[in-house]
């Protein structure tokens, strides 16, 4: 399948998605990529050199998923 069949996907940076969600704070997030609970990394992180980026849908879906009901 070619990627430019697939849904693109928005990355945001870590400070870009502060600006857009601020219920969820810096230092949620940062535990989030450190503890890498449930593989939170793989499913929602990107590195480019030092820079992470965040995969919008993907970090949504997490959360819904790991909401408590």
């Amino acid at each position: 399948m070619s990627i430019l069949n697939q849904h693109p996907k928005n990355f945001l940076t870590l400070r870009q998605w502060l600006n857009k969600y601020s219920a969820i704070p810096e230092g949620g997030i940062r535990h989030l990529i450190f503890t890498n609970k449930d593989n939170f990394n793989s499913r929602v992180v990107k590195k480019l050199g030092r820079k992470i980026l965040l995969d919008e849908q993907a970090f949504l879906s997490y959360i819904d998923e790991h909401s408590k009901s």
